[in-house]
């Protein structure tokens, strides 16, 4: 239970608060003085609005605060938090768009180690601000299930060189594929489905670390005869775990090649495509299927 809390930063959220290092503010003190460095109030039944005055808890690194009931939008004075390091509101019922402000983060003057960002699972829309894709250090960024529209930076991929998550499933992007992202060669998951991408594949070679390839359900394809052939670019990627690409505008035949992806691999999936021919003969190599 959170007590001594006169300027209200906590109010309504003292039930099931897990927190570390907080100095507890008495009725004379500044709230300046607030030393909470993490706040976790993750998969509680926590309803009403983000209180904007967190942002006052400067030394704040960690804040959880998915899975519960939240509405109304993100307070754009979260952007003045320069120690944030990992920020979730996944899974609640966040509306509105995500402020500019929360690039900020990325500033080198003031910010410069935010690894993880996600407002997956909310009803979210708009565009989302150029500046959240310049996160230099960011790691994990989920924006999927939502309604953001717009296409994605061409320069995603070297704005971004750490990343090991990203996901933007569930949305309504469109353009092309982010050429640039196969430079992110630190990429474990990339999950673009269920969108309105569109254009051909590029080689994955350089992603070395990717489990998880997630494109299906957008229009991604030229209807040519060559549109799978990026697959061969993936052969040599000894953890792959999944391929969905299925429910795209993909032509041609299965390359024999994919009878030497992974043996890690648990899932393939190319169905509702335009694929034509026979299953190649090696596919049996694949022994987790």
């Amino acid at each position: 239970m959170i007590t001594g809390d006169p300027l209200g930063i906590m109010l309504s959220w003292n039930d099931s608060l897990h927190f570390f290092n907080c100095v507890v503010l008495n009725a004379d003190q500044d709230i300046r003085e607030l030393q909470l460095e993490a706040l976790a109030v993750s998969g509680n039944s926590k309803g009403g609005e983000i209180p904007s005055n967190i942002s006052a808890c400067s030394k704040l690194t960690h804040l959880y605060i998915s899975h519960n009931l939240l509405v109304g939008e993100i307070p754009a004075s979260l952007g003045h938090l320069s120690n944030l390091k990992e920020l979730s509101f996944e899974n609640n019922s966040l509306r509105e768009s995500v402020p500019p402000s929360l690039g900020n983060l990325s500033s080198l003057e003031i910010f410069w180690n935010l690894t993880e960002f996600s407002v997956g699972g909310n009803e979210m829309s708009g565009m989302i601000p150029s500046s959240l894709f310049n996160l230099s250090n960011i790691r994990g960024l989920d924006i999927g299930d939502n309604n953001f529209h717009g296409t994605l930076p061409s320069q995603l991929g070297v704005n971004m060189p750490y990343l090991e998550f990203f996901s933007v499933a569930k949305n309504q992007f469109s353009g092309p594929f982010p050429l640039s992202i196969t430079n992110a060669s630190n990429l474990i998951v990339l999950q673009l489905g269920e969108n309105r991408f569109s254009g051909n594949m590029p080689s994955f070679r350089k992603l070395q670390q990717l489990r998880n390839l997630n494109i299906p359900s957008n229009f991604f394809g030229s209807c040519g005869a060559n549109d799978l052939n990026f697959l061969y670019s993936l052969t040599n990627i000894s953890n792959l775990e999944l391929v969905d690409v299925s429910e795209n505008s993909f032509e041609g035949t299965l390359p024999e090649c994919i009878s030497n992806l992974s043996t890690a691999i648990t899932f393939f999936a190319v169905h509702r495509n335009d694929i034509v021919g026979t299953i190649p003969a090696g596919f049996g190599n694949l022994i987790n299927l």
